[in-house]
């Protein structure tokens, strides 16, 4: 589940039952990435460019930030594509699952530009610091 339409449909989903969803490559360094192949399995069974997979799971804080203010979003500074923690889950809330379709094609839409100015803001950036992450989550 690497990019941001999968997510979006999984996480309608996740939200409900959890107390805290994590998602991977949430913080780029790089506008790189956010069309890495699959081989179709080969040999190696490898995405053509695993050493540089970050996805664009980015644009899911995005999405997060703006059509769910109540939840509480950090993305924490990890190596190399950051970590995504989302908090304060409402298991009846139903607005993922009611426009899904909406969201996947405005934030789809997004260019990784779009964090040009303020990225640290726009995703909500957290220090890679133990005991304040340990603090985060408790």
């Amino acid at each position: 589940m690497h990019n941001s339409a999968e997510r979006v449909n999984r996480l309608a989903g996740f939200l409900a039952p959890c107390g805290v969803a994590a998602a991977l490559s949430c913080l780029l360094g790089a506008p790189r990435v956010d069309a890495a192949t699959w081989d179709g399995g080969g040999a190696g069974n490898n995405w053509s460019t695993a050493a540089n997979w970050s996805g664009d799971i980015w644009r899911l804080i995005v999405l997060l930030k703006k059509y769910r203010p109540d939840l509480s979003i950090s993305t924490i500074g990890t190596p190399p594509t950051g970590l995504g923690l989302v908090r304060n889950l409402d298991p009846n809330s139903r607005f993922l699952f009611d426009h899904n379709d909406r969201l996947c094609e405005e934030f789809l839409a997004l260019d990784y530009s779009y964090l040009d100015e303020d990225m640290p803001g726009k995703l909500n950036l957290f220090p890679n610091e133990w005991g304040k992450i340990r603090a985060l989550i408790e």
